[in-house]
């Protein structure tokens, strides 16, 4: 065992113990960058962020929402949008980080494809990538659900048939998913789990691999030029630093990324919570749904052409 010596704060205290400076250089801050990239390569952070806003949401939510039949409809429409202080915000907040989140995913996938960022070796990223956006689909629609209102009713109702169509066992595995001949207050119970707590977790367990994936192969470039990242370190220690091609994430980039995000993300950001405030108020009045959805859509179209001019 490694020698215990008495430390002078808490994160020498940590590493002793669990090799924290360790891992924290391995992981960020001597983790080599290519120079050669842009805000796109900022769409893994986003995503992050998007996720830890649904996590922090999601738990004020479930401090009120009743995952039951009779009770989920109005917990939702009436104690959470009504009754508790900010209730409403904390809705719409998780809502439309849940939508912003699928936009930011087909962004990163197709710049992925776009510079060939699955290839030469970088195979694990793009395979847990892709079961990344698979589980994120799971949770989105276990999350459409839980309102228990017509559309979710039926929703349930419609993909859990499609399991039907598997040889054999579909009928069995359909009722298995259900817990019920039938959509009842055993599905929701079910999808409530699974949206809370099963795939929360496996979501946090493929981001920790998705992350390592990328510590062998390194990040792709613009140009899918093949960089020496171990010729790059030994360059930096001799203070070559001119003639790099790369520069340390811990030092250098974390700045540039957050430089990308508001430069090139404080519009969509302003965009969506102007969006969230609007569909509160319109929600707040009394109308014609079919109304109200035509004002949502022109207050939209006024919002971004004020922002973007």
């Amino acid at each position: 065992m490694a020698e215990i010596k008495k430390a002078k704060n808490l994160g020498e205290w940590l590493d002793m113990r669990l090799g924290t400076n360790k891992l924290v250089k391995v992981l960020m801050t001597e983790y080599w960058i290519p120079k050669n990239i842009n805000f796109l390569w900022a769409m893994g952070v986003i995503l992050l962020t998007l996720f830890g806003v649904l996590v922090v949401s999601g738990i004020f939510l479930l401090m009120y929402y009743k995952p039951d039949a009779k009770m989920a409809f109005d917990s939702v429409n009436f104690t959470i949008m009504q009754e508790v202080a900010y209730g409403w915000l904390w809705r719409h907040m998780h809502a439309t980080a849940a939508s912003m989140i699928f936009v930011i995913i087909y962004i990163h996938m197709f710049v992925g494809i776009y510079y060939g960022s699955y290839k030469k070796g970088r195979e694990m990223i793009w395979i847990s990538g892709m079961i990344l956006f698979v589980v994120f689909s799971a949770e989105a629609f276990s999350g459409y659900m839980l309102p228990w209102g017509q559309m979710s009713y039926w929703a349930a109702a419609v993909i859990t048939n499609l399991f039907g169509g598997i040889p054999f066992i579909g009928a069995d595995v359909v009722e298995w998913i259900r817990g019920n001949y039938v959509v009842a207050d055993s599905t929701l119970t079910r999808f409530f789990m699974l949206h809370v707590f099963l795939l929360p977790i496996a979501i946090i367990l493929l981001v920790g691999v998705h992350f390592y994936s990328l510590r062998i192969p390194h990040v792709n470039n613009q140009e899918g030029e093949e960089i020496d990242f171990e010729l790059e370190e030994k360059k930096f220690i001799e203070g070559k630093k001119k003639n790099l091609k790369s520069f340390l994430f811990g030092r250098y980039s974390c700045p540039k990324i957050f430089l990308w995000f508001a430069h090139s993300w404080s519009f969509s950001f302003t965009w969506c919570v102007t969006t969230m405030i609007l569909r509160w108020i319109l929600s707040t009045l009394k109308g014609p749904t079919a109304l109200k959805r035509r004002l949502i859509f022109t207050l939209n179209g006024i919002s971004y052409g004020a922002m973007k001019s």
